[in-house]
């Protein structure tokens, strides 16, 4: 009855490295936890007005996790995710999710389920939250010492389409960031589908190969653009200034697989070169 499909990722918290930092810094008694997820990114296309899914907490941690599960609206901009208040695209009136609140003991695993439903009247199109697990600092009683706890929010990504949506990317320039030591592939994507496209790419000058090297997923939302970022020079490599031609490949598998050639002019000024050497 219902079509559902995963972008299967498991991430770990590297909660104990930084929360052991701070509590060097002040003093007090720090509380690691490290907290394992998957999926990361939900994608579900809805049938007969309805999608489900879920989503596995497990601590891999010491100690007693507990968090608020909350969804909230998003887009990604050109350089990355970004919160809303609100949106034309919010799934948060038509989604459901339980439970809310999360206790979890050391090795142990628990579900949260989700569940769309959208009225007919509803238009066709591409709904999307950020479910996101937010600790919840606890007193503990064997413990009254102070207690520092790194409180950092775990984001999944949901994407329900509503009709038949599909992404229309577009490769639209390359310029280059001395600062971040990156080339910023401006992406557009003008269809009504977010997808996830990997690269691979080229840079050359004339017949000469210059560079090589591939890109793992970004996210390009449905009717936005984004920079895909390269970094370059690589180790031991040196950026010289010219005119080169970025090329390559992007391909995406969701929701329908598809490839995109592009093949663009990039200028590494001596003004770049000379910003990357004092930075």
């Amino acid at each position: 009855m219902f079509k559902k499909s995963f972008t299967p990722s498991r991430f770990v918290l590297p909660a104990g490295l930084i929360v052991g930092l701070i509590a060097g810094l002040i003093g007090e008694v720090a509380q690691a936890q490290l907290l394992r997820v998957s999926p990361l990114v939900i994608q579900t296309q809805a049938e007969k007005g309805q999608a489900r899914s879920s989503v596995e907490f497990t601590n891999i941690g010491n100690n007693a996790y507990r968090a608020r599960i909350y969804a909230m609206p998003f887009t990604y901009n050109r350089d990355g995710l970004k919160n809303l208040k609100s949106s034309p695209q919010d799934l948060t009136p038509y989604l459901t999710f339980s439970p809310r609140e999360l206790v979890l003991e050391p090795n142990q695993t628990r579900t949260v389920r989700l569940n769309a439903r959208f009225a007919p009247t509803v238009p066709d199109g591409e709904y999307r939250v950020m479910l996101y697990a937010d600790p919840l600092n606890e007193i503990d009683p064997a413990n009254p010492t102070p207690a520092v706890t790194l409180r950092t929010r775990l984001g999944i990504t949901v994407y329900v389409r509503k009709g038949d949506l599909a992404p229309n990317l577009v490769v639209q320039q390359a310029t280059y960031n001395p600062q971040k030591k990156q080339i910023l592939l401006l992406t557009r994507n003008s269809g009504s589908a977010t997808t996830r496209p990997k690269a691979q790419w080229k840079i050359s000058q004339g017949k000469q190969e210059i560079a090589v090297g591939r890109l793992e997923e970004t996210t390009v939302i449905a009717g936005s653009d984004r920079y895909l970022t390269i970094p370059y020079p690589p180790p031991g490599k040196k950026l010289t200034p010219g005119t080169y031609q970025l090329s390559g490949q992007l391909e995406w598998s969701f929701p329908k697989t598809g490839t995109l050639t592009f093949n663009v002019p990039l200028t590494i000024s001596e003004q770049d070169v000379q910003s990357l050497n004092r930075s």
